[in-house]
């Protein structure tokens, strides 16, 4: 390798782990960056253009927790670094927020989601996986770029190898134990929750409106991020002869809907879907995924800002 970065990625995104006993505490997500977004003038950081001069490429992450995010490539090499509003130092390593959750990972799936060349770079690895990035070329363009949507690839013969790691996930969510609610027509939102996690219900109670007026389905997928009683009330949820009923009886407050009628077999779907979503780095319950109108995956971390915001960008 000719450039030795601080750190390495496996660092800056190892997922932190919160599937404990007690309920998630849900920080804010980092919102997905639109084209033409500002970038900082870094034009007095002086390790940033030591960086281009030797030929580093530089994109910009987006403002989170007061901090400005950079994603640094040379030479197949990546680093994460942050600086402060003032500009007077420089972090390198992975953001978290108060609660653990790893900001730097959702900030890295955004940019590979909107970026064909970091995409690439991640491919299969390390914007949801935490694995180290694939070995790839220098990258020619020293230049500080803004993250900008790329429309979607068309089909070819390498199209299988070009599947971005963010459809291979939302494609594998499809095929997992799951209950879905809402018109088949509507646009489809994924919710990987648990059963008994405060934050899913809230976010619920702000999806059902849009559900109940055919406006959106979701499919939502159990997982036993707080223990195996999730999975086991899960499991009882799946096989209910009324799955929506049950779940808003639930919310409301019924705490014995789910105690009886699971399956050792259902059981196993749902610790499979617990296994899955630990695999892929996920890190926060309720966490979201949906097609927005450029046809990329979006992701929300924790309960959405605005449920109409979603409404108006998805597909």
């Amino acid at each position: 390798m000719k450039l030795k970065f601080i750190g390495a990625l496996l660092l800056a995104l190892c997922a932190c782990p919160v599937f404990a006993q007690t309920d998630v505490t849900v920080p804010l997500a980092p919102a997905p960056l639109a084209s033409g977004v500002s970038v900082p003038d870094t034009s007095n950081i002086l390790f940033l253009q030591n960086m281009r001069k030797i030929g580093a490429t530089i994109y910009y992450l987006g403002e989170s927790l007061g901090l400005h995010g950079w994603f640094l490539v040379k030479d197949g090499q990546v680093q994460i670094l942050y600086t402060t509003p003032d500009q007077k130092a420089i972090m390198i390593g992975a953001l978290l927020s108060a609660e653990g959750a790893n900001v730097s990972q959702q900030q890295v799936m955004v940019l590979a989601n909107n970026n064909p060349e970091i995409a690439n770079i991640l491919k299969n690895s390390a914007a949801v996986t935490g694995q180290p990035p694939v070995k790839v070329p220098e990258a020619k363009a020293p230049e500080i770029k803004a993250p900008v949507a790329q429309a979607a690839p068309q089909p070819s013969p390498q199209a299988s190898q070009q599947i971005p790691p963010s459809e291979k996930f939302f494609d594998a969510l499809l095929k997992s134990a799951s209950v879905t609610f809402g018109k088949d027509s509507a646009p489809q939102l994924l919710m990987i929750m648990d059963v008994n996690c405060s934050h899913c219900h809230k976010a619920w109670k702000e999806m059902q409106p849009l559900v109940d007026a055919g406006k959106l389905r979701v499919t939502m997928i159990p997982i036993g991020a707080i223990g195996p009683q999730s999975e086991t009330e899960g499991a009882s949820w799946l096989l209910h002869k009324d799955p929506y009923d049950a779940w808003k009886k639930h919310v409301a407050g019924d705490a014995s809907i789910f105690k009886t009628g699971a399956t050792s077999e259902k059981e196993a779907a749902v610790r499979a879907n617990t296994d899955l979503i630990r695999k892929w780095g996920v890190d926060q319950t309720p966490y979201i995924l949906y097609h927005g109108k450029n046809g990329k995956v979006r992701l929300i971390v924790g309960e959405p800002k605005s449920v109409d915001d979603i409404i108006k960008d998805i597909m």
